[in-house]
């Protein structure tokens, strides 16, 4: 079940990867608006399915997943809370009729339909995993993105909470380096007064996401809490969350 949830991820996320459009205006270049905007037009691109989590707390780590005959999965393998210190290049990728998943090249390279770019987040909470101070997480952009527009909208998020995947297939290239849920969207900004914020999501499913745990004092709740079960179950050779 383990492998084939990856193998869903990973094609699911294939198509948030390419699937945006338009570039933002030049004076949207290197705002927190403008990664904001990209996202949400790889959110649009890109089909998604009914996901197992229903609101923001079923995603943290102590929320797991059972269907009978099969390995338990989580929806994050680490939460962490903190702040985006530096964004570094990573790769850029060709797809080819040969390799469409995508043949690694230089972060440079004219032809790369999309790129990585590794986040340098300095956490100041942690839940899952064991983590240290300095979490590098991977972030995909399209090809004709800046690093330095990127670098500073993301930095300009401020405190962050980020729903975090181990090994998934666009950082295999490095081990050490985390996936942010859903394609990159599952990160959540905190306010000062801890109210919480899905910006990469449209307002429909931030609102049905963050209903009922929409600050970080909430949140926390959940993530100190005992693990919960989530029953999955199988019809017609598709698994969907049970009622």
């Amino acid at each position: 079940m383990w492998n084939q949830f990856r193998h869903v991820l990973a094609v699911v996320s294939l198509a948030a990867f390419v699937g945006a459009c338009g570039k933002g205006s030049v004076e949207e270049a290197g705002s927190v608006d403008y990664v904001v905007d990209r996202m949400q037009a790889r959110l649009e691109a890109a089909t998604w399915g009914e996901p197992w989590y229903r609101t923001l707390d079923e995603l943290l780590p102590n929320m797991k997943y059972r269907e009978r005959g099969k390995s338990e999965i989580r929806g994050s393998d680490l939460m962490i809370v903190g702040e985006i210190v530096d964004v570094e290049a990573g790769y850029g990728f060709k797809v080819t009729e040969r390799d469409f998943d995508g043949k690694r090249v230089d972060f440079d390279d004219p032809g790369a339909l999309w790129k990585t770019v590794h986040l340098k987040v300095a956490v100041a909470k942690h839940w899952g995993r064991s983590s240290p101070e300095l979490v590098t997480v991977g972030f995909g952009i399209d090809g004709d993105d800046q690093l330095p527009q990127v670098r500073d909208g993301l930095r300009g998020l401020g405190m962050v909470a980020l729903f975090l995947q181990e090994k998934t297939p666009h950082y295999s290239y490095d081990p050490s380096i985390y996936g942010i849920a859903k394609g990159g969207h599952m990160v959540a900004t905190v306010a000062a007064d801890g109210a919480l914020a899905l910006p990469f999501l449209d307002d429909q499913e931030e609102a049905m996401l963050l209903k009922g745990v929409g600050t970080m004092e909430a949140l926390e709740r959940h993530a100190n809490g005992p693990e919960r079960v989530g029953t999955i179950v199988r019809e017609q050779g598709r698994a969907r969350r049970a009622a």
